[in-house]
């Protein structure tokens, strides 16, 4: 009964290699039945988007998963054959394959499908096929053999508030999680929330304004640069101080004027007056002090800023401290509070270099180098490891000088960084 000069939008992945080569190509039309749209989706149209893909996601396997909103659908894609794996969606998906586990209804109409690093997979649910209609962030754990779908966690804004399109969700290296809530037109816009639910910032816009997505990424100009990222004080007794120190180097042609400091823990204080002058390629030596005045662990980060009237250009640098040996862990490492690694040292290096990373809790750890290419070059760390406090070695003798990079993956925590081989 449909239209026969009706005009069908599919989807199409593609690949392509740097000279713009299509080296993979995977067709809707190839593998998905126009049939297998929702419900809601007319099919006697003369313009029917059956699929409407909007998302790609690489899986922890090199497969691929895309999202595929007018069917209600994540997908599974063998990155190899092009053949599906897999048919995931909610009550109103034709080919779902999985049994929902606290959540009888799953998603619908769905955008932003994400893997996380501790195996599950976040979803924006839009839910337009909800009764009533309301939309949420979502995280579900897929036990992929068994084809089970198991909710683990959901953030609903109270009252309830529904985006008919558009949203995401972003989980940050602190387990917090960003959602940016599309076409909803009550607050809030964006918002972040903790493992609790509870709320830490939140972004209201005027009824025209919509966010397709949102993110939040720490911000690197390289204006000037600190040689250190994290100042780790240790143990200090309540009552007792000690300060750490640091370089700050002006990378800019012109002079900057750090005239601004943020942080929220009083008992993390810059020693230096503002505003501090450093001329270009010129650097300073800072320090901060941590003098705790209640027992306990403090984390926190030093914003510098060059604030002048039509820019922020900031500076971050982690902080934390503990006041009694309840925090010590193996091997009388202090436990910290949170995953992190450090910059390279040396950097530049020749030919031999340490990474530093810690970890608040036992974690599979993977630390792995590549080239400017995204070739792998070695795997430093491919194992579970208790928490506490790590070096690793890196020798680059074999290599040639050039910039090269390390990922650190642990706890869903996830840093890349740079560094640099000069012989």
């Amino acid at each position: 009964g449909g239209n026969h000069h009706a005009i069908v939008t599919g989807l199409i992945l593609q690949e392509q290699d740097n000279s713009n080569n299509v080296v993979f190509q995977w067709r809707s039309w190839d593998h998905f039945k126009i049939t297998d749209a929702a419900e809601d989706i007319i099919l006697t149209d003369s313009l029917i988007d059956y699929v409407h893909g909007n998302a790609i996601e690489v899986d922890y396997d090199g497969n691929l998963l895309i999202s595929s909103r007018h069917m209600d659908e994540i997908t599974k894609i063998d990155r190899t054959t092009g053949d599906i794996i897999w048919r995931w969606g909610g009550i109103h998906c034709k080919n779902n394959e999985f049994t929902f586990v606290n959540d009888p209804s799953g998603f619908s109409h769905q955008h932003c499908i994400r893997r996380l690093t501790n195996g599950n997979y976040t979803i924006f649910d839009n839910g337009n096929l909800h009764s009533p209609q309301y939309s949420r962030a979502t995280e579900y754990q897929l036990d992929e053999e068994n084809r089970i779908a198991t909710l683990v966690w959901e953030n609903r804004n109270i009252p309830l508030t529904y985006s008919g399109a558009m949203g995401s969700v972003q989980r940050l290296a602190n387990h917090n999680t960003i959602i940016g809530w599309g076409t909803n037109n009550a607050p809030p816009g964006i918002k972040e929330v903790g493992v609790d639910g509870s709320l830490q910032l939140s972004f209201t816009f005027s009824d025209t304004t919509f966010c397709y997505r949102a993110f939040k990424h720490d911000w690197d100009s390289g204006v000037f640069t600190s040689d250190k990222d994290h100042l780790s004080f240790g143990i200090v007794p309540a009552g007792q101080s000690a300060t750490l120190s640091f370089n700050l180097t002006n990378n800019y042609p012109e002079t900057v004027e750090i005239n601004s400091i943020f942080n929220r823990e009083s008992a993390y204080t810059l020693q230096q007056q503002l505003p501090i002058t450093l001329a270009p390629q010129n650097s300073v030596t800072l320090s901060v002090k941590f003098n705790p005045e209640t027992e306990g662990a403090f984390v926190d980060d030093l914003h510098l800023r060059w604030e002048t009237e039509g820019q922020r250009i900031a500076e971050v640098i982690h902080l934390n401290g503990y006041t009694d040996s309840t925090y010590l862990g193996i091997e009388g490492n202090i436990v910290p509070s949170e995953f992190f690694v450090d910059q390279n040292y040396p950097n530049p290096f020749n030919p031999i270099t340490k990474i530093k990373y810690n970890l608040p809790h036992n974690s599979f750890v993977n630390l792995r180098v590549y080239d400017i290419l995204g070739s792998e070059i070695t795997t430093l760390v491919n194992a579970e490891q208790p928490s506490g406090n790590y070096e690793v070695e890196f020798n680059g003798a074999d290599l040639a000088s050039g910039i090269y990079f390390y990922r650190f993956d642990a706890g869903g925590f996830t840093s890349v960084k740079k560094m640099l081989l000069l012989k």
